[in-house]
């Protein structure tokens, strides 16, 4: 995200994967007292190939950059309790 490397969990990808339904991206962004705007985005469906880590990784990175938008309309309201740049 942003340039940088995150660490993101691969498990809802690989659950999605596992059951072979979409992954649909879905925020919330408050705008005022009591009032909120929900954004569903895109579906992603998790490929299968011959290559599980591989089409995890594909989902995770699309993951990542819807991630990415979703900051990008509102960066005020994003908050995460544990670190989430990856350090090499």
């Amino acid at each position: 995200m942003f340039g940088r490397r995150v660490l993101l969990p691969a498990g809802p990808a690989a659950l999605a994967r596992a059951a072979e339904v979409p992954l649909v991206p879905t925020f919330v962004f408050r705008l005022g007292r009591r009032h909120y705007r929900v954004v569903a985005r895109s579906p992603l469906m998790v490929a299968r190939t011959g290559d599980r880590a591989a089409d995890l990784q594909a989902a995770v990175d699309h993951l990542a950059r819807e991630f990415e938008w979703a900051v990008r309309q509102t960066p005020y309201q994003w908050k995460r309790w544990e670190p989430v740049w990856h350090e090499e």
